[in-house]
């Protein structure tokens, strides 16, 4: 338990020290995890870079994982129940 509340806080601390932006006015791993997170209302289980996106799992409270991808450049999150543009 204690070594997860340790990992859990360094995760914190990197988080907390990741830019938002990064060059060519993409947006950060934790931006992603933020809009994820407020997408799905969950816990954030793995993020993935690809091409021109974020691929990013969340284990909702209902128990359900779901996939989204959010948009490097505008942050836009695609996922369950909703189109791409």
């Amino acid at each position: 338990m204690k070594k997860m509340v340790g990992a859990m806080m360094l995760f914190a601390a990197c988080l907390l020290n990741t830019p938002e932006v990064h060059s060519a006015g993409e947006i950060s791993q934790a931006k992603a995890i933020q809009l994820a997170k407020r997408y799905a209302d969950g816990r954030v289980l793995k993020i993935d870079e690809i091409k021109d996106a974020y691929k990013v799992k969340v284990l909702q409270d209902n128990g359900r994982v779901v996939t989204l991808r959010v948009d490097k450049r505008t942050g836009k999150v695609t996922g369950p129940g909703r189109k791409k543009d």
